[in-house]
This record gives C-alpha cells, sequence and structure tokens, in this order.
C-alpha cells in the first residue's frame, strides 16, 4: 500500500515539475495593460489607460461561472452611474456570440472582445479567470481585481484609481 502511495506521489510531483512554464502568469494589481488592444462590438479599438478609468468585467459565454453572476452583474449595471469612469465587458468570443451574450443577459455596458494573443502579449493572461473585474486606472495600470462575485467590492475601488476621470 505504501509503494502504491509513493508512486502515485512521484508521477503528481513529476507533472507539476514537468509542466513547461510557458504559461502567461494572470493579470494581477500592478500590471500594465495600457498596451492591450480590446474591439468594441462596433469595431472601435478601447485603449486601456489613456486617462481614462475603466472597470473590465471579464466573461465567457461558455462559462458555467459567469452564467452564476450574470443576473447580478445586470442588476449591478442597471444601478451604476459611470461618472468619472468607463466599464467595457471583454471576452475571447466571437464579437457577435460576445454581443448577444450581453443583450440577453441585459447588461447595460459597452461590449469589447479581444483577438487571441501573439506570443508575449497580454490578452490571454486578461482572459485566464472568468468571470473577473479589473479596475484600472487613467495610466493602464490593474490598482484592483477580483473573482466576478465581487463586482461591487472591486468596483468600489474606481472612485481611488489612478489618473484622469
Amino acid at each position: 500500500m505504501l509503494t502504491i502511495l509513493a508512486i502515485a506521489q512521484t508521477v503528481v510531483l513529476g507533472h507539476r515539475t514537468s509542466r513547461p512554464e510557458t504559461l502567461t502568469p494572470a493579470v494581477a494589481i500592478g500590471d500594465d495593460l495600457s498596451s492591450l488592444v480590446i474591439k468594441d462590438s462596433g469595431g472601435e479599438t478601447v485603449e486601456l489607460g489613456g486617462g481614462y478609468k475603466t472597470l473590465v468585467l471579464v466573461f465567457d459565454p461558455d462559462c458555467p461561472h459567469t452564467t452564476r453572476v450574470a443576473d447580478d452583474w445586470a442588476s449591478w449595471l442597471d444601478e451604476q452611474k459611470s461618472e468619472g469612469h468607463r466599464t467595457i465587458a471583454v471576452s475571447l468570443g466571437a464579437p457577435a456570440t460576445v454581443a448577444r451574450y450581453v443583450r440577453d443577459k441585459r447588461w447595460n455596458v459597452r461590449v469589447g472582445t479581444v483577438e487571441p494573443a501573439a506570443e508575449g502579449k497580454g490578452e490571454h493572461a486578461l482572459m485566464q479567470r472568468s468571470p473577473w473585474v479589473f479596475v484600472v486606472g487613467g495610466d493602464g495600470v490593474v490598482v484592483a481585481e477580483g473573482h466576478g462575485i465581487r463586482l461591487a467590492e472591486v468596483a468600489h475601488t474606481i472612485r481611488v484609481a489612478g489618473g484622469a476621470g
């Protein structure tokens, strides 16, 4: 029995250490996203930073966790006024699919998509967790982030985010 346990531990440990370290780390507080390219549903480029505080709602239409927070996000978005900041919901999905999902969920928000990233870009890192919320200061630097269930708590920090409103 101990032999089987030792073999299992060796296999698990070997798997953990043999994984390639090419995975992009998830976006965290302090990361600069000013070079990230987001296209809104009208095809316009949205620059994170550029003097605008931005609340970024990351979601995946196929993610059951996104579905669980969708109604809460709709309620929160209906109650908010975006004074001094802008809000954009972002996904990796096809633009038409993403826009339809947001419309069906009744999210009152600008919609954007990111293209699959080229090597070394930050798009995949931004989209690694879903649903997730980021507050990006006017300088393009992440000042707060958290799980989508914590939207109101994370979004509250927009008042103190860096940069112009």
